[in-house]
């Protein structure tokens, strides 16, 4: 997904300093938002302050100061080109506004003291006022470059700490604050190695609590939520009671924290310092990853921490070996051929050295990871001192690829439209079914995307299929809102952009190969010309051109679309829950290729109507269509969702399986 940048300064204040969200010398005319589009300010004598921005987001925005004892806003007033789009004043919502991305605006301020306001999206869990649900061990939350992520939490107890860790290697660096329903800030987070941060809070007897997520140094990626309750009293000190260690890599050391008193909150969270040498998991286990030096933190409640040293040595190879005298691989395949090293975790020792009889053939990289560039044979040797071992490598022509990008939209400006909840478990679910199936006897290489523009959608089109050949196979999955207009299926997007089917298929005709479309939205029969023939539209004709052709039709493409034009496409929750909510489609699609939603694992190839191991686009489309059919009549009332196909009779497969 491409960075977005958050702020964009007007010309009035470009002699302002650099550091995004300063506020200049003088407090008294201008500041600016800082990238996770919150500001302090401090109001001189004037009473007045200008905050210039310009938003990245076409959307509907909330202006929110949040509660201070030493500041008050009196008035706010929104300006663009002179002109007041909105105002308010004396209120914590000063202004509820719909923007544009690119134009710039002016955020004129009176008050007195000092006072934090932020401009959040009025979209679930981007507004304190729409805060997403939290509460217990929480994985998956999803951070973006200049994003804020709001949480209702629950805090059932005398105490609670609360750690949220980043995914390694993201580049994000999370701060949080939690704060009253009211808006009042009740704690703010401590840093932990990683890019983590911590928060503790002794809640108040019927007080509703929120937590603010954010990345200021930007960053993209999923982070994980603990939160511990606990009844004990707090810890006056904890401490790490196995002390330094010393390890060789690949090697694996549990260690032990306690709290003083005994009789207190025994609570900890443990935190590495550097994910290269040493990790560490919840309970306190040490990996021994590389060679070099890291600290192990063990966390408190209150901000105590206790850490020890971990030295990780090197191992050097005793023996080396590959595994076999040849293997067989295909043009552009890249992989690592098994080594056999002793002691195993030797076998990242830098003192290894590749090299290839061929390279023209098969190129080798310094880690070992061999290339296929042209068929012919090639001889792979590694070395180490004295101890070398060689590989033969037959490369054969190169196999169809198979690549897969997984578009769903869950979350809506407010002006645009709802939010489509199980947006996300949707796409998540064919994720796994994607990356667990076999096509043609190849792997696919998958791509998922939540919440994109237009833009934003094209540009993940052009980086998932990059280096798709004419024998490769591009598999495009988009679920978002859709419907018909002016003689066109149209697609529209998070912040309300659109992509019309015949945009769509110009942007994919530059793709080589074949093209397979899972097309999961309202009207998305529309992009084949398969309409409702209950419908009122005349010969149920959609055209991408000329009003006398579909889009998608012609021998690149193979489409599944979940509705035909006239039809809305419809979600299911078997739980009881929004969040366990998916597609009709998609759970019928799973059914038919290998994939249990409600197991959350393989399951049979129930569209295999010939028991030949393999699925033909025909024969998924006869399947799901029934299954939806029936999924639907499950539900109860009338409701009317025929999956459509083209071409009809397809023998073309898309799934098999050994």
């Amino acid at each position: 997904m491409k960075r977005r940048a958050v702020v964009a300064f007007a010309a009035l204040i470009l002699a302002l300093t650099a550091l995004a969200g300063a506020v200049c010398a003088r407090a008294d005319v201008a500041a600016a938002f800082s990238r996770d589009w919150s500001v302090h300010v401090t109001f001189g004598s004037s009473g007045k302050l200008t905050v210039y921005f310009s938003p990245d987001i076409s959307s509907t925005y909330d202006l929110y100061a949040f509660d201070s004892d030493s500041g008050l806003i009196r008035r706010a007033v929104l300006r663009r080109d002179g002109e007041i789009v909105a105002q308010g004043s004396g209120k914590q919502l000063l202004m509820n506004v719909g923007l544009s991305a690119g134009q710039n605006y002016a955020l004129e301020l009176e008050g007195e003291g000092e006072c934090d306001i932020e401009l959040m999206r009025h979209a679930a869990g981007r507004s304190i006022l729409m805060a997403t649900e939290l509460a217990g061990q929480n994985a998956g939350q999803i951070l973006r470059p200049g994003s804020v992520v709001w949480h209702s939490i629950s805090i059932d107890g005398a105490r609670a700490s609360i750690y949220i860790t980043p995914e390694p290697q993201r580049g994000l660096s999370l701060r949080a604050g939690i704060y009253t329903a009211s808006g009042r800030l009740a704690a703010t987070s401590s840093e932990m190695p990683g890019g983590g941060c911590r928060l503790y809070i002794e809640p108040e007897e019927g007080e509703k609590y929120v937590l603010r997520v954010a990345s200021p140094a930007g960053g993209a990626g999923k982070y994980d939520v603990k939160i511990a309750v606990s009844e004990q009293s707090a810890p006056d000190s904890v401490e790490i009671i196995t002390g330094n260690i010393t390890m060789r890599e690949g090697t694996m050391r549990s260690v032990r924290a306690r709290t003083w008193p005994l009789d207190s909150d025994q609570d900890v969270a443990w935190a590495t310092s550097d994910q290269q040498v040493a990790q560490v998991d919840e309970n306190g286990v040490v990996t021994a990853i590389g060679a070099g030096f890291a600290q192990i933190s063990a966390y408190a409640y209150g901000g105590l921490c206790a850490t020890i040293d971990v030295t990780v040595e090197k191992v050097a190879p005793e023996y080396l070996s590959y595994r076999g005298e040849y293997i067989n691989v295909r043009v552009g395949d890249v992989l690592t051929p098994s080594l056999q090293v002793y002691p195993a975790a030797a076998a990242d020792d830098e003192g290894l050295v590749y090299s290839s009889s061929a390279p023209d053939i098969v190129s080798v990289s310094e880690t070992g990871e061999i290339s296929a560039l042209s068929q012919g044979d090639a001889v792979i040797t590694v070395q180490y001192g004295e101890l070398s071992s060689s590989l033969s490598v037959y490369v054969d022509e190169a196999p169809t690829r198979y690549r897969a990008l997984l578009v769903s939209v869950q979350s809506y400006a407010q002006d645009v439209n709802s939010v489509r909840m199980g947006a996300v478990n949707t796409v998540y679910n064919l994720e796994s079914l994607m990356s667990t199936a076999n096509f043609a006897g190849e792997t696919c290489e998958v791509s998922v995307e939540i919440d994109l523009t237009a833009g934003e959608t094209y540009q993940a089109i052009q980086t998932a299929f990059a280096d798709a050949q004419e024998k490769d196979v591009s598999i495009l999955y988009i679920s978002c809102h859709g419907y018909y207009r002016d003689g066109m299926t149209i697609m529209q997007f998070t912040d309300g952009s659109e992509i019309a089917a015949c945009d769509l298929e110009a942007a994919l005709r530059k793709i080589p190969g074949t093209i397979v479309i899972l097309a999961d939205f309202c009207d998305s029969g529309g992009l084949i010309a398969a309409y409702d023939e209950t419908g009122s539209l005349t010969g149920g004709v959609v055209s991408a051109f000329s009003g006398e052709n579909a889009a998608f039709s012609s021998s690149k493409y193979k489409v599944l679309a979940s509705a035909a034009l006239g039809q809305d496409s419809y979600r299911l929750s078997f739980d009881g829950t929004d969040g366990g909510a998916v597609t009709v489609f998609a759970r019928a699609l799973c059914d038919a290729l290998g994939w249990s939603i409600d197991d959350q694992r393989r399951g049979p190839l129930n569209a295999d109507s010939n028991y030949d191991g393999e699925i033909t686009l025909w024969e998924a489309y006869q399947y799901s269509c029934r299954r939806v059919k029936w999924y639907l009549s499950r539900a109860g009332g009338a409701y009317a969702q025929d999956v459509q196909v083209y071409p009809e009779g397809d023998m073309f497969v898309l799934f098999q399986r050994e």
